[in-house]
Parts: structure tokens; C-alpha cells; sequence
């Protein structure tokens, strides 16, 4: 069955792909969620890959099913989604308070997307200059002189606005894990180290 199904995708077939897609669509989501355990972003994943799937339709070979290709593409995205978030400095200040946490006889079970969106949404409750600095500097790693170049402000406007905007961000910023608060800025100043 699934075979004529690849048949009818690799021709053009909407319905066909919609079969594949309920066929697979679930399985891979179970199993995308293993690994990066935020649904919006395993959905994400998914979509992309049967987005992936129907740009390229024409070029299937002919087989008797797609598993074992879907299977491999999740995982590629999936790699490439962890990728993403090493990167990321805000990642970087997760790791540490998660470090942290453990160290200190505390659970470390706050979920990565918790921790991000405390971050970012403190980060966008600063005033507008404050906020657009501490983005460029520590959320995309934009140097100083880049920054006064874009906001057009001098390098001094741009570090004043960025020391007080990670001190801002010490006072509004609490992770609270079983007991234990810490100031989340105090991990930012450790993992940045400020200008």
C-alpha cells in the first residue's frame, strides 16, 4: 500500500502525501520529542521535514516506504536544532544555572523554553533602548561598535545602556528551583563577561 502511495506522491499527488503525512506525522512527532521536548519546536521539525518532502517528491526513488528517510531527516533536523541552541547565549546561561542548581543540592528540572522565555521576556520589559542593546550585544553578539553604528548612538550611550540594562536585569530576574534563588544576571555577568 505504501508503495503505490510513493508512486502517487512522486506524480504529484496531494492526496497521496496527505496519507504519508497521517501515516508518519504522529510517530515522528513521539519521537522528536525524545530529544528536544518542546512541542513547538518538534513540530516545527516535523513540518519541515514533510515541507522538505513534498519539494522534493520528484526526485523519490522508487521504495516500498519512506520510513527509514523520515526517520533520518527528524534526526538531521533535530541535530541541527541543538546546533541552534549551543549557540545561543541564552542557552549558555541555562547550562550554567542548570550546573548550578545541581551543585547545589537543588533540582535542576526547569525546562530550557521556561528559562529562554524568563529571560527574553525580562529582556523586553527594559526600557526600548536598553532593550534593543542588551538584544544586539548578548542575544544576536553584536560588538558595541556595530551597535552604535545601527542605533546610531556613541559607543559610550551604547555600554552605559547595556551595564544598566544587565543590572536591571539582576534585580527583575529570579529562577526559582525548589527552594533555591538565584539571580539569573548574576549568571549572565559570569557567562558575558561585561565589556
Amino acid at each position: 500500500m505504501e508503495s503505490a502511495l510513493i508512486k502517487r506522491l512522486r506524480a504529484g499527488d496531494i492526496k497521496a502525501f496527505d496519507s504519508i503525512y497521517y501515516m508518519y506525522a504522529r510517530r515522528l512527532m513521539s519521537y522528536c520529542l525524545r530529544y528536544v521536548k518542546v512541542s513547538e519546536d518538534a513540530e516545527e521539525i516535523v513540518a519541515d521535514v514533510f515541507i522538505s518532502l513534498w519539494r522534493r517528491h520528484e526526485e523519490l526513488l522508487d521504495t516500498d516506504s519512506l520510513k527509514s528517510l523520515l526517520y533520518v531527516a527528524v534526526r538531521r533536523r533535530i541535530i541541527n536544532w541543538f546546533r541552534t541552541k549551543m549557540n545561543s547565549p541564552i542557552y549558555a546561561d541555562y547550562i550554567y544555572a542548570r550546573d548550578y542548581a545541581v551543585k547545589h543540592g537543588a533540582d535542576a528540572s526547569m525546562e530550557y523554553a521556561e528559562f529562554e522565555r524568563q529571560v527574553l521576556e525580562a529582556i523586553k520589559k527594559l526600557p526600548e533602548t536598553q532593550c534593543k542593546v542588551v538584544m544586539m550585544a548578548k542575544i544576536y553578539n553584536m560588538p558595541n561598535d556595530k551597535i552604535a553604528e545601527c542605533l546610531k548612538l556613541s559607543r559610550q550611550t551604547v555600554k552605559n545602556a547595556l551595564s544598566v540594562g544587565i543590572k536591571t536585569l539582576r534585580e527583575r530576574l529570579k529562577i526559582i528551583d525548589s527552594g533555591l534563588v538565584m539571580s539569573v544576571t548574576s549568571i549572565i555577568l559570569t557567562l558575558f563577561s561585561l565589556l
